[in-house]
């Protein structure tokens, strides 16, 4: 008999994999007669409970009960959850909820809302999304905020973007000085930031020296539990957190999950993590005695025993609840809910798929022919020896055995129906010539460029003159990639290629005509143009250091000074909602030949300004492909796909550089202390210390490094200069991984690196008695390697040059973050060509 992959697509799914394959057992004989009890309602706002009083008796003095749900993408599924929830804290007085989610994360998240910050926030921060994107996930979050119910997590996955990624800052803070040896925690950050971002093991982490760092630091942590009281809860926390998390890499570099296909995926594949699960959960009910605790995840965790099915291969299953209920025989009800027909969505997918109807004779098919709709079944009190057929937790395929030794009672939900991503009620934006005038002068200057079909450019087709063309460098002769090329009142221009080339139609005129060159990061220029003779124009960084350099008597503290710039953010920057217009354009060359120029305009809206961070929501108006790429070459394309990207190129909302928490883990040095326009300036060096995520902003980094320029009079970060250079082994480890696999994962990782690295410049000013906001950036993402889907060498260089302009304060939120909208919202390929806009756009150019 083939095996039946179910357990693996959750385990695949948490890993961001998302996989699971399945064959069936034939259906046995019919099942016997056990009592049916019908179920009213599951409604979470219905508290007349007489329907689920019976559920007292089942579930006894159970401690723990165990919730299961098919495949996480059911959503009456999670209604009927809340509502048993509610009847089992208000009824039984269950007081925890405990999910299948990051172990550390919702300890953190537990001891926020302690502190009275907000409950849904706490749960963003720490529950998978799969839950916390879905509206039908909203009544139990409502009912954890009202009802005072506690938190927890027993999975020792940690998820990217969630508090663990601050994980090994709480712990050094809470060891304290005791260990002086800071690559201990290097260590730590190095191997649990990659298995929150990759769901895998780093192939330039050491596990071996993981381990040793991992069993000093519990060593220090077992000194603190025995000798502080106050703090011993805590500590040993930590220490089942960092087993937690060694089993978890353990796993993950012997067992290797995130290469496994759906077609490899056992279910034994999850004991490892089952186990762990099982541990952290037998963990907090030590650790609160007094707690009794509701279990939410995966019916397939919750099973008891899966080895009581027809199927060879769930024979070497160990679940979760199985492993657990060995601890607490007598006080432990696993209860799985099921339906028949309808639909659910597969995680992280956007459709939903049907739900075949179950096989005549099964418990569902028993269970939809009842009068009422819902209804419980008692599998517990059957025993064990009666045989039937079930797909409650073998997503949809049905397997036969005797299932009264798998789940202790099901719930029946009816046709099921999907989960729906939560979608926001704000009001549509305005148009793009319905945005309020500018609250402020703009930092830039409109200069028309040349579109297909404009007068101008018919002139130029059909009118005689002559080619310019030229390079433009920077002063060691470096070709400036992508510089703008403007002839002056004529409204022709070009943007010069990747090592600064361009060329330009000159139409006849009578009048002399001025060149105007700009690039972000350098100081724009002009000239006269004499001839059709080949120019070259040499642009000068816009940086400090052309200013005068003031050479002071007391070197100032180049720590201090960037605390100081951090702290002085709130003070300095735009602090209520504001809206700006947007200019863009997106540029990319593969071996010097041009494979991508896109330009948009679009609005940005930031609530609460520079107070709160990354709350920002874009909306693309308009766009014009210049030249569209035939396929999507590599990863560095994205700069020229959505508006997306506008969300986060403003690093000090978005940049962990710019965090207080985290400028520990950086080295800051005084390169100069110049004046420039009258002002003086403070210039760092900065290098990061750790690579993670939590502290570059980007995974798979060897080196982060570069430049900030403070205000020395107000301590405003007016100027920054940012380079990534990724780590090849991660990336080409992926590459090796994923594109075997096909598919679209094929598609993000099919070009293995030679090198690859990113670098970014971010203006900010502020108008005469106003406050700082971003004005203008420039990104520029280069990529060389092989690409494993054609021969031949990648070398390409993305770009995009970003210009913010127009700013209105205090301006009502007329635009927003509506994942259900993406494609309307931001992404270029959705949007159609307005080409009578383009012909009258005065494209936005930096100010000199």
């Amino acid at each position: 008999m083939s095996g039946v992959h179910f357990v693996g697509r959750w385990m695949l799914f948490m890993a961001g994999l998302c996989g699971g394959r399945v064959a069936w057992a034939q259906s046995v004989a019919a099942p016997p007669a056990w009592a049916v009890q019908p179920v009213r309602s599951l409604d979470p706002a219905d508290e007349d409970f007489r329907d689920l009083e019976f559920l007292q008796q089942e579930i006894g003095d159970s401690r723990v009960v165990f919730l299961g749900e098919p495949t996480h993408g059911e959503g009456n599924v999670l209604i009927a959850k809340a509502r048993l929830i509610r009847f089992l804290h208000q009824r039984m007085g269950f007081n925890t909820l405990a999910f299948e989610s990051d172990f550390y994360a919702l300890h953190k998240a537990q001891q926020v809302i302690d502190a009275g910050q907000d409950v849904r926030q706490a749960l963003q921060q720490s529950l998978f999304p799969v839950w916390t994107q879905a509206r039908e996930f909203e009544p139990t979050m409502r009912l954890i905020q009202t009802q005072k119910l506690r938190v927890a997590g027993f999975d020792p996955q940690v998820r990217a973007g969630s508090y663990s990624d601050n994980l090994v800052d709480e712990l050094q803070q809470f060891v304290g000085p005791t260990i002086g040896n800071e690559k201990l925690y290097d260590v730590l950050e190095a191997g649990i930031s990659f298995m929150a971002e990759s769901y895998g093991w780093s192939p330039v982490v050491s596990y071996p020296e993981y381990s040793l760092a991992s069993s000093l630091v519990t060593g220090h942590l077992r000194t603190i539990a025995r000798q502080e009281p106050k703090r011993r809860a805590e500590a040993e926390f930590w220490v089942q957190c960092l087993a937690s998390l060694l089993e978890q890499g353990r796993y993950y570099r012997t067992g290797k999950p995130n290469t496994k296909t759906r077609q490899t995926f056992t279910a034994q594949d999850s004991n490892p993590r089952d186990a762990q699960m099982a541990a952290n959960l037998l963990f907090y009910t030590r650790q609160h005695p007094t707690a009794k605790i509701i279990c939410w995840g995966a019916s397939a965790h919750f099973a008891n025993r899966p080895a009581a099915l027809d199927n060879e291969e769930l024979r070497h299953y160990q679940p979760l609840a199985g492993t657990f209920r060995t601890h607490y025989p007598h006080r432990v009800y696993s209860l799985a809910l099921t339906g028949a027909g309808g639909y659910y969505r597969p995680a992280e997918q956007p459709d939903s798929l049907a739900v075949p109807a179950p096989p005549a004779g099964s418990l569902e098919a028993r269970l939809a022919s009842q009068p009422t709709p819902y209804s419980f079944i008692n599998l517990a009190r059957a025993g064990s020896g009666p045989r039937t057929t079930s797909y409650a937790m073998t997503e949809y395929v049905p397997v036969s055995g005797d299932w009264a030794q798998v789940f202790d009672g099901m719930l029946f939900v009816g046709a099921l129906t999907p989960t729906h991503e939560v979608k926001a009620s704000a009001p549509r934006p305005a148009s793009y010539s319905g945005v309020p005038a500018a609250a402020q002068a703009p930092s830039v200057r409109p200069v028309p460029t040349p579109v297909e079909g404009s007068p101008v450019m018919e002139r130029i087709v059909a009118g005689s003159g002559y080619t310019l063309s030229g390079t433009v460098v920077d002063p060691a002769g470096t070709g400036v990639l992508f510089a703008s090329v403007q002839l002056v009142g004529t409204g022709i221009g070009t943007v010069a290629n990747a090592k600064g080339v361009f060329s330009l139609q000159v139409p006849p005129m009578d009048k002399k005509l001025l060149l105007a060159v700009s690039c972000v990061g350098y100081e724009p220029v002009q000239l006269a143009v004499t001839g059709s003779q080949p120019v070259v124009v040499r642009l000068q960084p816009a940086t400090y250091a052309l200013a005068e350099v003031r050479v002071a008597a007391q070197q100032p503290d180049a720590r201090r000074i960037m605390t100081r710039a951090v702290e002085q953010i709130g003070a300095n920057y735009v602090r209520q909602n504001y809206q700006t217009k947007v200019y863009g354009r997106s540029v990319a060359t593969n071996l010097d030949t041009l494979v991508q120029d896109v330009e948009h305009v679009s609005s940005l809206y930031n609530a609460g300004g520079y107070q709160d961070r990354q709350r920002t929501a874009s909306m693309l108006q308009q766009v014009q492909w210049n030249k569209k790429a035939a396929t999507d070459l590599t990863s560095g394309l994205f700069l020229g796909e959505s508006t997306g990207i506008i969300n986060q190129m403003d690093a000090l909302s978005v940049s962990p550089l710019f965090e207080k928490s985290k400028l520990k883990h950086f080295t800051f040095s005084l390169a100069a202390v110049e004046l420039k326009q009258g002002a003086e300036v403070y210039v760092l060096d900065f290098a990061a210390k750790r690579k993670s995520k939590a502290v570059t902003g980007i995974s798979g980094v060897r080196e982060f490094t570069g430049k900030v320029y403070i205000n020395a009079a107000d301590y405003a970060v007016v100027q920054c200069e940012l380079r990534w250079v990724r780590d090849t082994a991660v990336w080409n480890a992926h590459v090796r991984n994923y594109f075997p696999r096909g598919g679209t994962a094929a598609t993000a990782f099919h070009v293995l690196d030679d090198e690859q690295s990113i670098r970014q410049t971010v203006y900010y000013d502020k108008p005469a008695g106003g406050a700082y906001s971003i004005s203008r950036t420039a990104m520029y993402w280069q990529e060389r390697g092989r690409d494993l889907t054609k021969p031949g060498r990648v070398d390409l260089t993305s770009g995009v040059s970003i210009y913010f302009y127009d700013r209105t304060e205090n301006a009502p939120q007329a635009i927003v973050n509506d994942r259900t909208n993406y494609a309307e919202m931001l992404n270029f390929a959705q949007k159609p060509h307005n080409a009578a806009f383009w012909q009258t756009y005065q494209r936005p150019v930096a100010v000199p």
